[in-house]
């Protein structure tokens, strides 16, 4: 699967079809994509609204916004384990949205 954002839309492009297979509405001028390990969800940075889209890959639908720092430019999705119950959990996930002013966190499934 690969993606691009174009005015204002996260194109989902299936390999096997080598066709824009899904669109989906996010903010106003996204800039930046971010996928989690999995690839479940999509992370979309829009520049001119401050947020951050989540977009589930699967059903290619916006599932939630969160607000970010002034004009979101990069995205990194990090994944963590505490060390006394790396064996026994699964990882949580979170996204960060690199920003003009600051580095903003939300957690994430």
């Amino acid at each position: 699967m690969l993606a691009a954002v174009v005015a204002g839309l996260l194109a989902i492009v299936g390999l096997g079809a080598v066709a824009v297979t899904a669109t989906i509405a996010v903010g106003v001028a996204p800039g930046a994509i971010a996928f989690s390990p999995s690839g479940a969800t999509a992370y979309v940075a829009n520049n001119g609204t401050n947020t951050v889209t989540v977009v589930d890959t699967a059903t290619s639908t916006a599932t939630g916004t969160f607000t970010v720092g002034s004009r979101p430019s990069g995205l990194a999705v990090v994944t963590a384990t505490t060390p006394s119950t790396r064996a026994a959990t699964t990882p949580s996930t979170v996204a960060t949205a690199t920003t003009s002013s600051a580095a903003t966190t939300a957690p994430t499934t």
